[in-house]
């Protein structure tokens, strides 16, 4: 077993070697740390959650983009799922090979189409969702989180605080074409 004073220098090495290569820049740095460090804006955690579902679409991590959607929305896509057979994160998966297109599943591109925004570049969130002087009082949290894309495309998505964590919350799923289970 090593000695503690000749394992900390290869511990300090390694530890160094893993650090990032920037530092992030606080309040009241002085001028000159400007070059060495790194200016850091902060997601509001309701825009992050629909970075979060954003990325895990582009991604094709469905289980994540799933846990992104409130569970009144993932209620609703297990229902509109059901007529088919399907599960409801199943339609937020693409449609593979040869399947039949009377299904009308959602591929990727409507997955982000149906609850975000298929060039989503940024989030921001407009409004508090409740005053800073009010305390919590147990009602259910939501906000609105504003998605710009391309151009000048942006839609406004509701978002609910569940678990720990903000969730987009559409549970009439407004944004997909009604359900057509006809042959």
């Amino acid at each position: 077993m090593p000695s503690p004073i000749r394992a900390f220098p290869a511990a300090l090495a390694l530890l160094v070697a893993c650090a990032p290569n920037q530092i992030i820049r606080l309040d009241g740095d002085p001028a000159e740390a400007a070059p060495l460090t790194t200016a850091f804006e902060a997601l509001h955690p309701a825009a992050d959650g629909v970075r979060r579902y954003v990325d895990a679409v582009r991604s094709e991590r469905w289980e994540q983009a799933w846990s992104c959607l409130s569970a009144s929305t993932r209620a609703a896509l297990t229902l509109r799922g059901k007529p088919l057979g399907l599960r409801g994160i199943d339609l937020l998966r693409p449609l593979p090979e040869g399947a039949d297109a009377g299904l009308r599943r959602l591929h990727a591109g409507e997955a982000l189409a149906a609850f975000a925004l298929p060039g989503a570049k940024e989030f921001e969130v407009p409004e508090s969702p409740w005053p800073v002087e009010q305390t919590y009082d147990g009602r259910r949290l939501e906000t609105r989180v504003v998605v710009k894309g391309e151009g000048a495309a942006q839609r406004t998505l509701t978002l609910a605080f569940e678990g720990a964590g903000w969730r987009i919350h559409d549970p009439t799923l407004s944004a997909l074409p009604p359900l057509d289970v006809s042959p």
